[in-house]
């Protein structure tokens, strides 16, 4: 996995364990959710696993969602 990937891969998990801290996940969604972003290679899957959530990832996380997402 490249860097930018991991780093990808990483604030998708923060902004999971942010909203279930919060209390907006069951432990059940929360660990379905983590099994599958840790399984995915697809970007635009991970970010679906978020999509429906309250918090987002960083800027830096967009960004490259948005230049390397087809």
């Amino acid at each position: 996995m490249s860097k930018s990937a991991s780093f990808f891969t990483k604030n998708v998990i923060d902004v999971l364990v942010h909203t279930y801290s919060r209390g907006s996940i069951s432990n059940e969604a929360f660990e379905r959710r983590l099994d599958k972003v840790i399984e995915m290679t697809s970007h635009q899957a991970m970010m679906d696993q978020i999509a429906d959530l309250d918090a987002t990832p960083n800027e830096d996380t967009l960004t490259y969602a948005l230049e390397n997402i087809n």
